[in-house]
């Protein structure tokens, strides 16, 4: 009897184990999971297995198996494929109130002059300012969206949009809400797989949360997402006429989204950010026949942001991140680039680098935020994250970033845990400890009385954690920005701007001019 074979039964009882004990805990996301991977094993070895193995004996070890098995089957689908396949799945999450809605477009062209403004002004590197001055804002679009409230009672009928959302206030026992952004790499994804993060965060809270289905792309490109994100604030400040809610303070607003949501609500609140230093203070504009000011809200609550959408960091092409994680390397990313079929979506007429934007958006600070240094009155930053493959740019970011501006930053780093590990293992006691800890910073930063010097946060108290596995015990740690620069020294071994090539990224696109810092390496 091979060994593959035995691996095989063992898996597909594993998989019948875990289908059962779902239908009492609702652990759908990861017996979705483990089928799938059951079902790979039964029907032999990968051809191109990743030669990177999560570490034997975890709890999660088949559920990253199976993921690192479908992120190499999902790269032979085109790209229409992988929108029509992508969100489906078992998203049953029971013990939840859902009311759908959509956002509807704007009368007036306000929104589309504000947020393009803001993108010209923002900072970035001075000699690619040519680029953005011959582009077109895409038009407002209807935003679909839904609002997640805790159910007590899970036996109650389905209701209308309506009278669920009131049961949602019904149970709702704090004013706090909850803007949330979905991952999947922007050209992938959905609310429904937010369901389960969104339940939790509302019923932890006490609030409710709006979860955004924001345009994606490539068919939308940047900066799409971003005004349908935008549209989203400002429908919770001021609601259209036929809204289920009331107007809602911005002091009980945080900003949350995980993976490329998590890269979108960061954006959003940079834009409102740089829109709050400008001397047209206080900012105002016109939302359907109505003055309405934009103010940012209370914090930003990020999983596994995006921050450096080069990945350039060491840590894509690091053995120990690769243990843990099931995002393949920046090498397997680069060998699997030319394996996915052509459709009418990618690739696309004139062919860019990358699903989100045109090749010149890349360096810009809302697409690559790591490369922005102007962060001071920035609003508290929560950020968790795993031994995954965006670990070093989050460091970084935290640090070198936010933390050296002044900006009050709480980051987790959890030892073993992959990419966006709260959603994709909500079972283990390192994503509850992070839920806890998420739903703890919303209800901080938003019971804090309202304070014109919060703009500012004159008094800012920044921490470091590491959640040790597998106890999950948090471990308070200094981490310093030498540590970094010594682990980048250590682990790149080559100039930044030899990886920027390797991605195949033109030298005229270069974010890089000579002499420039970054990871703490003087490049050429």
């Amino acid at each position: 009897m091979s060994a593959t074979f035995v691996f095989a039964l063992v898996a597909f009882a594993a998989a019948a184990a875990a289908a059962v004990w779902a239908s009492m805990a609702h652990l759908d996301l990861i017996v979705s999971g483990v089928v799938f991977g059951a079902l790979l094993e039964l029907a032999g070895p990968a051809p191109e297995a990743h030669p990177e193995r999560v570490q034997a004996g975890s709890p999660h070890e088949l559920g990253v198996i199976s993921l690192r098995r479908f992120l190499d089957s999902e790269i032979t689908w085109s790209l229409t494929q992988a929108q029509q396949e992508g969100p489906r799945g078992c998203f049953m999450v029971e013990s939840v109130w859902t009311s759908p809605c959509a956002i509807p477009v704007p009368t007036e062209s306000a929104i589309v002059k504000t947020l393009k403004l803001a993108i010209m002004q923002l900072p970035a590197c001075s000699w690619m300012a040519p680029c953005w001055y011959d582009w077109e804002m895409p038009k407002p679009s209807p935003v679909k969206c839904e609002w997640i409230g805790f159910r007590k009672d899970p036996k109650l009928p389905g209701l209308s949009p309506s009278e669920s959302y009131d049961k949602v206030m019904e149970e709702a026992t704090s004013d706090t809400v909850v803007l949330y952004f979905h991952g999947g790499s922007y050209y992938g994804g959905g609310k429904p797989a937010s369901r389960r993060i969104a339940r939790d965060l509302a019923q932890r809270t006490g609030g409710r949360v709006l979860s955004i289905q924001c345009r994606l792309s490539p068919e939308h490109p940047f900066p799409a997402a971003l005004l349908d994100a935008l549209s989203a604030y400002l429908y919770l400040l001021h609601p259209c006429d036929g809204a289920l809610h009331s107007p809602i303070n911005r002091w009980n607003i945080v900003l949350a989204g995980h993976g490329a949501g998590a890269h979108l609500a960061l954006g959003l609140m940079k834009v409102l950010h740089h829109i709050n230093r400008g001397k047209d203070f206080p900012p105002k504009l016109m939302w359907n026949n109505r003055h309405c000011y934009l103010f940012p809200p209370a914090g930003l609550a990020m999983i596994s942001p995006w921050v450096d959408i080069t990945h350039s960091s060491p840590s894509w092409n690091d053995e120990e991140t690769g243990k843990w994680d099931y995002l393949p390397s920046l090498d397997r990313q680069l060998a699997q680039g030319s394996q996915r079929p052509p459709c009418d979506l990618w690739p696309t007429n004139p062919p860019r680098l990358h699903p989100l934007c045109d090749d010149h958006w890349l360096f810009h600070p809302l697409v690559t935020p790591i490369l922005d240094w102007q962060w001071k009155g920035f609003p508290p930053v929560y950020i968790c994250h795993g031994q995954e493959r965006v670990a070093d740019e989050i460091r970084f970011f935290a640090l070198e970033r936010l933390k050296r501006c002044g900006v009050e930053v709480t980051l987790e780093e959890y030892q073993a845990m992959p990419h966006c590990f709260p959603l994709r293992f909500p079972h283990l006691k390192q994503s509850r400890h992070c839920t806890n800890s998420m739903a703890a910073f919303i209800a901080k930063v938003t019971a804090e009385p309202p304070d014109p010097d919060r703009l500012r946060y004159k008094i800012p108290h920044s921490r470091t954690f590491l959640i040790e596995a597998p106890s999950a015990n948090a471990v308070e740690r200094p981490f310093t920005a030498e540590d970094l620069r010594t682990r980048s020294k250590r682990e790149m071994g080559e100039d930044m701007s030899v990886v920027v090539l390797k991605r195949g990224f033109p030298l005229r696109y270069s974010p890089f001019p000579p002499d420039t810092r970054l990871w703490g390496i003087v490049l050429a």
